[in-house]
C-alpha cells in the first residue's frame, strides 16, 4: 500500500470543488458504484413498495400524486444513508487500491450489518418512518391531507437535520471500524466518542455543507425526473405518462441523487479529516516511513 499515491489528490478543497470532484469519481468508477447503489437500494425500494401498497389501485390516475411524491421523498431521505453504505466503503477501499473489489466491500459491510441496523433503523428512526408511512390514512378528498403534509415535512426536516450534524457515521463505522463499546482494559475509541470528536469540531462547516447538499440534491432530482419522464414519454410515443411510470421515474432519480450525494459525502469526510487531523501530512509521514523500512 502506497500512502502517498491515491485515486484523488489528498488535499483540502472547497464545497463546490468537492461536488465537481464527485462527478470525476463517478466517471472513473461508474460501473462499480452503480452496482453497489442497486445492491444497497433494492431492499428499501421493495420495502417502500410494500409499505405503500395501500395507496395503489384506489382510483385511475394519469400521473404520480403529490402524496406519493412526498412519501417517497421522506422514505428515500430516511434510508439513503444506510442504502449507500456500500459506496462509502468501496471509495474508502479505492483510495489506495489500484483495483478495488466489489466483493471485498460487500463482505466488509455485511460484517458490520448489526451495527448499521442499530444505528440507522433504531437510533435514527428508520423503522419509525417506514411504519408511519405504512399506517397513514390516505384520503385526498378529506381534511387529512394537511395533517399528512405536516407529518411528512417534520419527518423530512428531522432526518435532514440529523444527517447535517452527523453525516459521516457510515465512514466511522465501516471504514474506521469504531466499536460501539469497549472493555475497560481496551484502548479502542468507541463509535460515540469518535463520532462526537469528528463532527464536533466544525458544526458551522457541517451545516453549510448540509444546506448546499440539500439544494443541489433537490435541483438534481427535479432535473433528472423531468429528463427521465421525457425519455419515457418519447419511448412510449405518448405525452400522457401512466402513474406507474412517474412513480418509477421518481424513485429512480431519488436514489441516483442519493448515490451522488454519498460520493460527495465521502470526499467531504476526507476533507474534514485533512482540516481537523492533518491526515494528508500523516499519509506523507507513513509513506516515508514505509520507504525507509523497505530500504533497510
Amino acid at each position: 500500500m502506497q500512502f502517498d499515491k491515491s485515486f484523488v489528490a489528498i488535499r483540502s478543497r472547497g464545497t463546490l470543488e468537492l461536488f465537481d470532484l464527485g462527478l470525476h469519481v463517478i466517471r472513473d468508477y461508474w460501473w462499480q458504484l452503480s452496482t453497489l447503489l442497486v445492491l444497497g437500494a433494492s431492499p428499501w425500494v421493495i420495502a417502500d413498495a410494500t409499505a405503500m401498497t395501500w395507496m395503489m389501485g384506489r382510483q385511475p390516475r394519469d400521473e404520480i400524486t403529490r402524496a406519493e411524491g412526498w412519501l417517497l421523498l421522506v422514505l428515500v431521505a430516511s434510508q439513503a444513508q444506510i442504502g449507500t453504505v456500500f459506496i462509502s466503503h468501496f471509495l474508502g477501499q479505492a483510495i489506495f487500491a489500484e483495483q478495488p473489489r466489489i466483493m471485498v466491500t460487500i463482505k466488509a459491510v455485511f460484517s458490520r450489518s448489526i451495527g448499521l441496523i442499530w444505528l440507522h433503523l433504531i437510533l435514527r428512526g428508520g423503522i419509525f418512518v417506514l411504519w408511519v408511512v405504512a399506517s397513514i390514512e390516505y384520503d385526498m378528498s378529506g381534511d387529512s391531507w394537511a395533517g399528512i403534509l405536516v407529518l411528512m415535512v417534520c419527518l423530512l426536516l428531522g432526518g435532514f437535520a440529523m444527517r447535517i450534524l452527523r453525516p459521516y457515521v457510515n465512514e466511522v463505522l465501516v471504514l474506521e471500524q469504531a466499536p460501539f463499546s469497549v472493555k475497560k482494559n481496551q484502548a479502542s475509541v468507541t463509535f460515540g466518542r469518535r463520532s462526537s470528536g469528528l463532527h464536533g469540531g466544525s458544526p458551522g462547516d457541517l451545516i453549510g455543507k448540509g444546506i448546499v447538499s440539500g439544494l443541489i440534491a433537490g435541483a438534481l432530482a427535479l432535473s433528472l425526473y423531468g429528463a427521465l419522464n421525457f425519455v419515457l414519454d418519447v419511448t412510449a410515443l405518448s405525452w400522457n405518462s401512466l402513474w406507474w411510470q412517474d412513480t418509477i421515474a421518481w424513485v429512480t432519480v431519488l436514489w441516483i441523487t442519493a448515490g451522488y450525494i454519498a460520493v460527495v459525502r465521502f470526499l467531504s469526510y476526507l476533507d474534514l479529516r485533512i482540516r481537523q487531523e492533518g491526515w494528508d501530512v500523516e499519509l506523507l509521514i507513513r509513506a516515508e516511513a514505509f520507504r525507509m523500512q523497505s530500504q533497510i
